[in-house]
């Protein structure tokens, strides 16, 4: 897989000595794939709404990791049907004071590729001890 390179506010990396722009690929491009998909907003791109998660979901149920899990297997299933196997959480943490969940993952394709991503969702339920304190 190979594709152009995004910096960390999304814009396309442009080779400063050259004037062209950056490409990455192998397991850089896979996860900045999945970053992509992972951090888009079901029907937020009126050109395509197929493409998005359900981001209220997951911040409705972002202290359940098996609800979170579900959430992502399903979507990944649904966006990459011909190369996607399966997902597996391997660090989940809920931070109820910073209103944060953190989690890593692991992501599985039929090439035999294994994506390992980190992602971040915001505003699960911080109980007694929240950020509104």
């Amino acid at each position: 897989m190979k594709a152009f390179a995004l910096d960390d506010t999304g814009d396309l990396v442009l080779n400063e000595s050259t004037g062209t722009f950056e490409m990455i690929e192998g397991e850089e491009a896979a996860q900045q794939k999945l970053f992509l998909v992972m951090n888009i907003n079901s029907t937020e791109l009126e050109w395509n709404e197929n493409i998005g998660i359900d981001q209220l979901n997951l911040l409705l149920n972002g202290d359940d990791e098996s609800v979170v899990a579900q959430l992502i297997d399903d979507y990944l299933s649904e966006q990459w049907p011909d190369t996607y196997i399966r997902s597996e959480i391997t660090e989940f943490t809920v931070d109820r004071k910073h209103r944060t969940t953190s989690l890593t993952m692991n992501v599985y394709l039929t090439d035999g590729e294994v994506i390992n991503a980190q992602s971040t969702i915001l505003a699960t339920d911080g109980g007694e001890d929240d950020a509104s304190d």
